[in-house]
């Protein structure tokens, strides 16, 4: 009996959640296909693996060759059979022991119950029922110091003393004068978690040890699991000898605890000193597991070669090599629309353009597959499917496969037989005799690879049917993805469109190398070529993007602001035929008038950009308001360029990008053509024009000697104690302030500022013995005030040597923390993503951010300056409101909005100055009466502008701000310090600042308060309010000391010598009588008005002074904000000084990313800093943490309480291999 079934019914699984936990010896027995109790891991004679040995074959394969005697499949199909070996004693497990020697604290040593009171018990386990993940850790943490302090037990009454820990995996019990080993037999006893007579240990499967065949003599390297194994074995046998033959107890002990060693180093080599890979260190690391296989995957069609610049491609293009677009294939479905297209490829063959394979399905809306009962095997009838088959045959293959072909078809044999079977001649005579031949490995799907290179070319593209995939060669305009790496933000991967040359190497734009951060000195850069139409889609919306910013990346470089420049400089000018040359596309008439009309009109750079400025804001743009549309003018005085080589206005900033959109208009993307095509011609360059000015050496000097003059008179004031220095300045400080102004102005080097920490120990107090002894001149602290077109002298050259290698230290430094830094940001972020309400929420669905951003904002959608901030929006709604009052409308559908009183306030302004304006008494009237109506219209406008901004749902915000805030560290110096004040009060920023904020440090380096007085006060009132937080000292108080002496004593108790008084009367000037414990000093600053900067800690302190406004001081201590102020406080106290930090260095951040930084850090209650602890504590997904750090402890954790990972992360998700919830991935479905 036959019965049909459909080919396609395979539904692939999805894991929906992953358990952890420990194995009992009843489960490992159930899961042990055998026991293994041999060490010996080969036969002496055969060579083959020992049967019962740590090699059985029935483990698995751990050579390429033969069949697993379990399963009977391949290597390449089997995953390999555990085994089990049974210890004469238990050992502890080294994962475990940390756990172990928590729970040996806690319990009674007598009756394993817990050391805690019986009602507290009860409340505890209550409380346990209703925290959260992480509140039962704290929960056990807190029962677990709790147990520490308890000496007698509630329930036997007995006493137990302190559990300590030793090396060599051992516990010992100290209670009234004895000292007790706990080994692990004890310790099962007083667990009773599993049978006292059954110890079993795992045998891990032969694959995951795989043997190294060696050519000499027939050997093999073994895997380092297998040797240990054997030796395991070895000791567990020499342990039983021992007690069968019953040796003294230190021999079997000494036995004991080797082979507890033994079974340590089997998963965990770590602190024995054996260099070996256990169990633990082939998933952690870079190259373990977990990195290197899991989450890091190798990818299939991708390319890899130099980088150079090409000016003639577009932004968007990428140069391919055709070696490389000959081998990354593009597979392309054949259809109605495109079969003759692809027939011609399939001629050229691997010719360029051609294609390489052709792939025909097995499976054609004819053909059958049916199910035989008798014998349980599948066959394929086929119909149709056979003329095709006879068609190829003919003049497709060579004539043995043509002649197997056609016998194939009349003997029923499958296109998957031909394809894989290798059918000789001698044999096809004798299948006509037998029946039709059913495989049992016929999988649905199989299809048929036609190579290309040696097929009739010409038949198979006659043959070509609907259905067929033609994996063709990568051609112009196809999209592909270029990538530099590292890839430090999102714009480091992005789709680009292929444009294929004949070299050997890539080229793109030299204009995209900001989003890349690459430059033409070498780097290789990467192309993948997408192989579905999805991912060519997604790309092409999703992967062209700018930065967390919202900045354009693509700058105008090079060759733009050159040709910018010469374009709109004096002496260029354009005949009328040059003129349109130049501008060929314009959709109106030139009303450009020539400036010289004798002997030839001629008409100057700056006509032809204002013809192309104003070809762009002329044009329009629809406003829809209602049901009805009109035109919205712009203008076009604002494109009128001023007379100047220089940057015209903000439109003309070499900052704004290549494509910059202002107001919702772009501008400068019909100039990139012009310009490139004009900067192509020759120039003269000579050595004249690379001189400066003939008197800048002496300019140069002037500045020098000057600031010179200026360091000597402050060290002579400092020297003779004058009031222009006091106790809080100090001479470095004056000579780095003029060092400062001279390297502005052209010197080549200043010295760094953490040099003068160094430089009094070089040679006796020295920089070096060429200069005096404490010299604090400029040139003897190493000041480089030459270049290296006058030359530098040998001093001069060897601090400039120290500088470089300063820089190439720092670099190195800075590299590797800030790639730490980042990497730990994006495992905190990575999850976060805009839910369909606009709600940021984890892969926990738990709320980060009740609406991203506040206002629901995509960065990639707002203008690169003004941000789409209400006052903004509000100007644009004016600029629409002047087409409103012309064709008014009575549509009640777009009076529909909500009150906001701020955008109100710019609309009445407006109004008033429009019925001001209107001569018309009627008009005014109108004005008057539908004031309202227009007011709600205006509110429908911005609301339907506001919304085409907003942020898709689905977007991973996380991991943009993550990148986005990551990336720009690589910027920032690592050791830099800003002086506030005029007294030099160092603050920490740069990358020791960062670090700092976002791993929530207690304790930072420069802790600084600022604060605001109640009054604007008067310098002596500042003064007074100041001495009541600085440190007052006992000579701030006296006016004079005196010694008075009598014949036989002095007054004081300690009877001294005379030469002794004078030191004793200096050290007593410096007795503090009053301070903040906590404030090392206190500054006051003449801003707008007197403020205070307080170097220290001491908030709640400072809050109580008298004068101090307290409504107005900050600290830059997060934590300490935290404890003071609350979350809130926190929160917006890592968004300042986030902002703070980072605008310091000149870059810039969305504050939209900062928020949801800052909120992701404190959504929990607390402040989490962003390290291993932290993520810990904010992320419960066992297998994100064990991919990030501590892989071994947070698996050894799960398991132990039996954790359960809901795979819901983007790391988890990675690593078994499922979509990921966000983007694409976060539609789901449901259904009744």
């Amino acid at each position: 009996m036959k019965q049909e079934v459909n080919p396609y019914t395979y539904m692939p699984l999805k894991i929906s959640q992953i358990e952890f936990e420990t194995m009992s010896s009843f489960q490992i027995q159930s899961l042990a296909v055998t026991e293994i109790i041999k060490k010996e891991i080969y036969e002496t004679i055969t060579k083959t693996p020992m049967v019962d040995g740590p090699l059985d074959p029935r483990l698995g394969l751990s050579r390429k060759e033969g069949q697993c005697q379990t399963c009977s499949e391949t290597l390449s199909n089997c995953c390999g059979h555990f085994g089990q070996y049974k210890l004469a004693l238990p050992v502890f497990h080294v994962g475990f022991y940390r756990q172990t020697y928590t729970i040996c604290q806690s319990i009674c040593k007598h009756c394993s119950r817990v050391l805690i009171d019986p009602l507290k018990k009860l409340k505890y386990l209550q409380t346990m029922k209703t925290v959260s993940d992480l509140g039962q850790k704290r929960l056990f943490t807190k029962i677990t110091n709790e147990c520490k302090k308890i000496s007698t037990c509630f329930y036997c009454r007995k006493h137990n003393g302190k559990v300590r820990k030793a090396p060599g995996l051992k516990i010992f019990l100290e209670a009234s004068d004895m000292k007790e080993d706990l080994n692990p037999l004890k310790c099962l006893n007083l667990f009773r978690c599993i049978p006292k007579n059954e110890y079993n240990l795992v045998i891990p499967p032969a694959p995951i040890r795989p043997s190294v065949a060696m050519e000499q003599e027939g050997g093999s390297n073994e895997d380092d699991l297998t040797i240990k194994i054997s030796e395991i074995i070895h000791c567990n046998q020499i342990l039983v000898n021992s007690i069968q033959r019953d040796n003294p107890y230190s021999v079997i002990l000494e036995d004991w605890d080797f082979i507890q060693n033994q079974c340590a180093q089997l998963i965990s080599p770590d602190g024995t000193g054996k260099q070996i890979k256990g169990l633990l260190q082939r998933l952690k690391g870079k190259h373990g597991r977990f990195r290197g296989n899991l989450s890091g995957k190798r990818v299939d069609f991708s390319s890899r070669t130099v980088i150079s610049p090409d000016p003639n491609l577009g932004v968007d293009e990428v140069g391919v090599p055709r070696h490389i677009a000959k081998i990354l294939t593009i597979p392309e479905r054949v259809a109605g629309f495109n079969i003759e297209r692809l027939r011609k490829l399939i001629r050229n063959g691997v010719n360029y353009p051609g294609s390489n394979y052709v792939i025909k399905p097995c499976y054609n809306t004819a053909d059958q597959l049916t199910v035989d009962d008798s014998l349980g095997e599948l066959t394929v009838e086929q119909s149709t499917a056979n003329e095709s088959l006879k068609g190829l045959a003919n003049d497709v293959l060579n004539e043995a496969a043509s002649s197997a072909l056609k016998e194939a078809t009349n003997n029923n044999l499958t296109a998957g037989q031909l394809a894989d079977g290798k059918l000789e001649e001698g044999q096809l005579a004798n299948r006509k005799q037998e029946k039709p031949v059913r495989r049992k490995e016929r999988k649905t799907g199989q299809e048929i690879n036609m190579f290309l290179k040696y097929c009739n070319r010409t038949q198979t593209s006659k043959y070509l049917r609907i259905g067929d995939i033609v994996e063709r060669h990568l051609q112009d305009g196809d999209i592909v993805l270029f990538n530099r790496q590292p890839c430090l933000h999102r714009m480091s991967i992005m789709a680009q469109r292929a444009k294929v040359h004949s070299e050997k190497n890539f080229k793109f734009k030299e204009c995209c190398c900001t989003p890349y951060n690459a430059d033409f000195d070498g780097d290789e850069m990467n192309v993948h070529v997408l192989q579905a139409y999805e991912s060519r889609a997604e790309a092409t919306e999703l992967m062209c993007s700018i930065q967390g910013n919202g900045e354009p990346l693509i700058a105008a470089i090079q060759d733009f602001v050159t040709a910018s420049y010469l374009l709109t400089s004096r002496n260029a000018f354009f005949s009328y035929e040059t003129f349109g040359q130049y501008a060929p596309d314009l959709e109106r008439k030139i009303e450009a008038k020539p400036v010289i009309l004798r002997p030839s009109k001629q008409f100057p750079g700056k006509q032809l950009i204002e013809a192309l400025l104003k070809e762009v804001v002329e044009v329009g743009y629809e406003s829809r308001v209602g049901s009805g549309a009109c035109i919205n003018s712009v203008n076009t005085e604002a494109v009128t360029l001023i007379s100047k080589n220089r940057s015209y206005k903000q439109d003309w900033n070499i900052n704004d990008g290549y494509v910059v959109v202002i107001q919702n208009k772009y501008f400068f993307g019909r100039l990139g053509s012009v310009q490139d095509t004009y900067v192509i011609r020759d120039f003269q360059l000579g050595w004249g024009m690379l001189l400066r000015i003939s008197n800048w050496k002496w300019k140069k000097n002037k500045i020098c000697e000057e600031g010179y003059l200026k360091v000597n008179m402050k060290i002579e004031d400092y020297k003779s104690k004058k009031t222009g220095i006091g106790s809080n300045y100090n001479a470095e400080l004056w000579v780095q302030r003029v060092q400062n102004q001279c390297f502005t102005n052209g010197c080549l080097r200043r010295a760094a500022n953490h040099f003068w920490k160094t430089s009094s120990n070089w040679y006796f107090r020295r920089t070096l013995p060429h200069f005096a002894v404490y010299s604090k001149f400029p040139w003897d602290k190493g000041f480089v005030a030459s270049s290296f077109r006058s030359g530098l002298s040998s001093t001069e050259f060897f601090f400039h040597a120290i500088s470089g290698r300063e820089g190439l230290v720092d670099t190195a430094v800075k590299t590797a923390e800030t790639g730490y830094m980042q990497k730990r940001l994006m495992k905190a972020l990575e999850d976060l993503s805009v839910m369909y309400v606009y709600t940021v929420r984890g892969s926990d669905k738990s709320i980060v951010q009740y609406v991203y951003g506040e206002e629901c904002v995509d960065l990639c959608l707002v203008e690169w300056e003004d941000k789409i901030r209400r006052d903004v929006v509000c100007e644009e709604l004016v600029s629409e409101l002047k087409i409103l009052h012309r064709q008014p409308k009575n549509d009640s559908s777009c009076i529909n909005a909500r009150e906001d009183s701020t955008n109100y306030q710019k609309v009445d302004e407006f109004l008033e100055g429009r019925m001001e304006s209107c001569d018309l008494l009627a008009l005014r009237d109108i004005f008057s009466t539908h004031k309202e109506k227009i007011k709600s219209a205006l509110m429908s406008i911005y609301k339907s502008k506001l919304n085409t901004l907003k942020i898709e749902p689905g977007s991973a915000v996380g991991a943009l701000a993550g990148q986005s805030i990551g990336e720009p560290g690589t910027q920032m110096t690592l050791k830099t310090f800003h002086f506030a004040g005029v007294a030099s009060m160092n603050i920490t920023l740069g990358v020791p600042r960062l670090k700092e904020i976002i791993n929530a440090v207690r304790n930072i380096n420069t802790p600084t308060i600022k604060t605001n007085f109640v009054k604007n006060w008067c310098l002596e009132e500042a003064k007074r309010v100041k001495g009541r937080i600085d440190k007052i000292y006992l000579k701030d108080i006296v006016s004079s000391m005196t010694e008075i002496y009598t014949q036989k004593e002095s007054f004081l108790e300690v009877e001294i010598c005379s030469e002794t008084i004078p030191d004793f009367k200096r050290n007593l000037s410096n007795i503090v009588v009053s301070k903040i414990k906590s404030v090392e000093r206190v500054i006051l600053v003449k801003e707008k008005d007197y403020k205070l900067f307080v170097e220290g800690t001491g908030l709640k302190q400072i809050f109580g002074v008298e004068g101090v406004d307290y409504r107005r001081t900050v600290t830059n201590n997060i934590m300490e904000m935290e404890r003071l102020l609350g979350i809130e406080a926190a929160s917006e106290a890592i968004i300042r000084e986030m902002q703070y930090t980072i605008s310091s260095h000149g870059i810039k951040i969305d504050p939209i990313l900062l928020m949801l930084l800052a909120d992701a850090m404190a959504c929990k209650g607390e402040v989490f800093g962003i390290t291993r602890f932290g993520i810990s504590k904010m992320k419960f997904s066992t297998l994100m943490l064990a991919s990030f750090e501590q892989t071994g402890d947070h698996l050894f954790e799960a398991a132990i309480r039996n954790w359960k990972d809901a795979i819901k992360g983007v790391s988890e998700s990675i690593i078994i291999g499922a979509p990921i919830s966000m983007g694409t991935g976060s539609v789901e479905l449901f259904y009744k």
